[in-house]
């Protein structure tokens, strides 16, 4: 029978040493690590970072989170401010419009008074036409009336006579609430041309929303307090509503800048414009040409940078001029 042979290395452990060389001339120390404890260290190593690892994007995800929220709360408050701001101004408009209707119903008020008048009087006169005109004609031929008939004929008469001095005051009244009607006419068609609901160029293409957006030369994230509608340079900006011009000329990221005053707390604004053809103090009518499109400031190519102000606040211009 052969002997098995033994394994002399069988028995022996596996282990890792690292030697401690101290700088000051000391004695050198060996440590032996065996494969077990080893192991055990890398784990707890790699525990340890993945924990960390762990930790890191937990932060990150809370950190990025609180920054969504933030951003979120603040679009929240700027739609509250916007809703606030319009129905503030839509508020004053109704009002503007009631008075407004209040007056054109006292005129149609009065018109009615007129033409009752009148049409009283139409009645009266046909009477007095059938009681005496016509029975005198076909009567007998005397031209005598009894002393009744001359009464009735003399009461008919005055009342022919009040008829006609209340149409005549009615009219007179009439007269100047004529005159008011063509300025209301005229304080409608004025309040209306100073809406600014003109789409101020002829491009339609909206490059840029209103609201938040992620600035295409700053890099951040930032309110985008108007629209922004694609065009050619010189391309006509038209005024899109009546006003007085209060300011033209070079605003920083704005280029050469136009803004209007229409009244009613709204101002329009008109930016990155290539030439300006209106000064301060110009009293512009919608649809006037008040600049040429182009690139000045922050921009990224040619276009107009339009905005709407209710008493300075920027709310969405799509409100006014639709999509």
């Amino acid at each position: 029978m052969k002997r098995k042979a033994f394994d002399t290395h069988q028995n022996e452990r596996k282990y890792s040493t690292f030697m401690y060389i101290p700088h000051n001339g000391g004695a050198t120390r060996t440590i032996r690590i065996t494969s077990p404890i080893i192991k055990f260290i890398s784990l707890i190593t790699m525990f340890v970072l993945v924990i960390s690892l762990l930790g890191v994007s937990l932060n990150y995800f809370i950190n990025e989170s609180s920054e969504l929220s933030t951003k979120l709360n603040d679009v929240i408050e700027e739609q509250q401010i916007q809703v606030s701001v319009l129905n503030s101004y839509i508020k004053r408009q109704a009002y503007l419009i009631l008075n407004k209707s209040d007056q054109l119903l006292g005129i149609e008020s009065l018109q009615a008074s007129i033409d009752m008048e009148l049409l009283n009087l139409s009645v009266q006169l046909e009477s007095v036409t059938t009681k005496y005109v016509d029975s005198y004609v076909e009567g007998s031929g005397t031209a005598a009336l009894s002393y009744s008939q001359v009464g009735a004929f003399l009461e008919d008469a005055q009342n022919l006579a009040n008829t006609l001095t209340q149409i005549e005051q009615l009219s007179n009244t009439s007269e100047g609430q004529t005159l008011s009607f063509i300025s209301l006419k005229n304080d409608l068609n004025n309040y209306l041309d100073k809406i600014p609901s003109l789409w101020p160029t002829e491009s339609t293409y909206i490059a840029s929303q209103f609201g938040a957006r992620f600035h295409p030369i700053l890099n951040v994230y930032k309110t985008h307090t108007g629209v922004d509608i694609g065009g050619i340079s010189g391309d006509d900006i038209y005024a899109a509503g009546t006003g007085t011009v209060i300011f033209s000329a070079w605003n920083g990221g704005y280029g050469y800048m136009v803004k209007i005053d229409h009244g009613e707390g709204i101002t329009t604004i008109y930016g990155h414009s290539s030439k300006l053809l209106v000064s301060v103090g110009d009293e512009v009518k919608k649809g006037d040409v008040i600049a040429l499109v182009g690139t000045t400031g922050l921009s990224t190519g040619p276009h107009l940078h339009f905005e709407v102000r209710i008493d300075n606040i920027p709310v969405n211009p799509l409100a006014f001029i639709g999509e």
